[in-house]
């Protein structure tokens, strides 16, 4: 079952998950996957629940820690289709994520707003490193390579000249002068709406998670206690 919006999302150090497929592929490993597996393979006792967590969240490991039919696989296949498993892999379980951002980018704020609706909310940075580094292993981001936004080394050229502060009065973005007023997680959203078209099945899954970000953003009042603040309204 891939990982969708308003659920859990894995948020195991990146280094402990790629080392972990890698030495499954080159080692093996024992199963089922328990605790004690995972301290001999190396991952430190402190990050042993959450590594489990995320194994289970990858499907990587069913609840018995138990091998699924995809890790069999990315141990399988031969090194040359190696890249292209581990994309198909992640394709499949980070869906709602491609649909709203390209690892390609390096956008960071982009790749943050596609995991807004994600649980634990304070542990989104990691979420977004592991996508990231599982995405590098694959061949589908740059290796090595931070989410980091591209339009931000002109915006450091341009504040030798004058603060940041003048330059965005002078020069408001495209995205302040559409969405001037939004909250920051709607306008993220609206941002990204597209110009010239786009499928049905895109347009579902925009609407799904613009909903829960806007259920978020602003929480549904009952009726009654609406009513109430009505009549004590001045």
């Amino acid at each position: 079952m891939a990982i969708t919006s308003n659920s859990n999302a894995p948020y195991a150090p990146a280094s402990t998950i790629v080392n972990l497929l890698k030495r499954f592929r080159d080692k093996g490993l024992s199963f089922p996957v328990t605790p004690e597996v995972l301290v001999r393979a190396g991952v430190p006792e402190s990050l042993v629940t959450r590594t489990l967590q995320s194994l289970q969240l990858l499907e990587l490991i069913t609840e018995d820690g138990q091998p699924t039919e995809m890790l069999k696989k990315i141990r399988a296949v031969p090194e040359k289709e190696y890249k292209q498993t581990l994309a198909a892999w992640i394709k499949q379980v980070y869906a709602d994520v491609f649909a709203f951002a390209d690892p390609k980018s390096g956008n960071a704020t982009e790749m943050h707003d596609a995991f807004r609706t994600y649980q634990p909310e304070g542990q989104r940075p990691r979420m977004v490193k592991l996508f990231m580094a599982l995405c590098a292993e694959a061949g589908l981001a740059p290796e090595n390579k931070k989410a980091e936004s591209k339009p931000r080394a002109r915006t450091a050229q341009a504040s030798t000249a004058m603060p940041r502060d003048s330059v965005r009065k002078i020069h408001p973005t495209v995205h302040e002068q559409q969405h001037r007023g939004l909250p920051p997680e709607l306008a993220g959203l609206m941002a990204r709406l597209p110009q010239s078209g786009w499928t049905k099945a895109t347009r579902d899954k925009f609407v799904k998670t613009f909903e829960s970000v806007l259920d978020y953003v602003i929480p549904i009042v009952a009726k009654e206690q609406k009513q109430d603040n009505e009549e004590t309204t001045p």
